[in-house]
């Protein structure tokens, strides 16, 4: 029962277009999806779209810690438009790094939290995940992640869960 909970979860923290109690949204509106996904936290995801001329931000966040006789997992969503200057800064910002995408890594990781940011369209996208100690060549990506969550954070509201 614990794997169905978590693979529900997992399937709205990549697909948060298909959020249920949130207009869902058109994947071409899409532009990038970020998310973390520690070891012994809340998981969450925050997907930024366009439509209409309007820049909004999703999270979706998953109290996975909260599992005991449960049929379907604890998951937040909350959406938020956001100012077209904060986007085009942080846009601007993550075009800008450069690093290199193929590097020899750990192969192995306990208890940490796993980044990642996905980036594009439906025909050209990159998509690069990291454990918690990420290659020093990705450290301007890692910099533009804090960054992009605290801007996020920002403009939405609180957190409904209890441990974030």
């Amino acid at each position: 029962m614990l794997m169905h909970l978590e693979e529900k979860a997992i399937e709205l923290l990549t697909h948060p277009e298909k959020y249920p109690g949130l207009r869902q949204l058109n994947l071409s509106s899409i532009k990038l999806r970020i998310w973390q996904y520690p070891a012994f936290d809340v998981y969450s995801s925050w997907t930024l779209y366009e439509e209409n001329g309007y820049f909004g931000i999703r999270r979706i966040q998953w109290d996975r810690l909260t599992k005991a006789l449960q049929t379907y997992p604890i998951i937040y969503g909350s959406d938020r438009l956001l100012p077209a200057e904060t986007v085009t800064s942080l846009l601007d910002k993550l075009t800008a790094i450069k690093l290199p995408p193929f590097l020899k890594v750990p192969a192995f990781g306990l208890d940490g939290t796993f980044y990642g940011i996905k980036f594009g369209s439906l025909y050209s996208s990159a998509q690069f995940c990291w454990w918690s100690y990420l290659p020093e060549d990705w450290f301007s990506l890692a910099e533009w992640f804090r960054e992009a969550v605290n801007s996020f954070e920002f403009y939405l509201p609180a957190s409904t869960s209890v441990y974030y």
